[in-house]
């Protein structure tokens, strides 16, 4: 049996290493929670109007970094933790409790497609 090679690189964290490190946290700027909350209540009247899937009505919003431009950067530099860094991103703020459980799908989908 071959030896398993350690895990490396910023992925490589262990939860004594980042309990101190508050870089893996992310306050949603109120502007972008309303951003978002704005553009779930659009999509969930589409979904309403039309039938169309969350996938489908999401598009009738348009890009994100047309409506939202901090929001775009924001799930760039979540992307690029998760792609590049060490593989998670908390984001804090975004009012998922105002939402229903399609609303939080929708966002969820709007934030990820960003």
């Amino acid at each position: 049996m071959e030896p398993i090679d350690r895990l490396g690189g910023p992925a490589a964290w262990l939860g004594a290493e980042i309990v101190d490190d508050p870089s893996w946290l992310v306050e949603c700027p109120d502007q972008v929670a309303d951003d978002i909350v704005r553009a779930v209540a659009n999509v969930e009247a589409r979904i309403g109007e039309t039938g169309q899937s969350v996938r489908a009505a999401s598009a009738s919003v348009g890009p994100v970094r047309r409506w939202s431009p901090v929001l775009a950067d924001l799930a760039a530099e979540i992307r690029s933790d998760l792609l590049l860094g060490r593989g998670f991103t908390l984001v804090r703020g975004v009012p998922i409790d105002d939402l229903s459980d399609t609303g939080r799908r929708i966002a969820c989908w709007l934030v990820c497609s960003a």
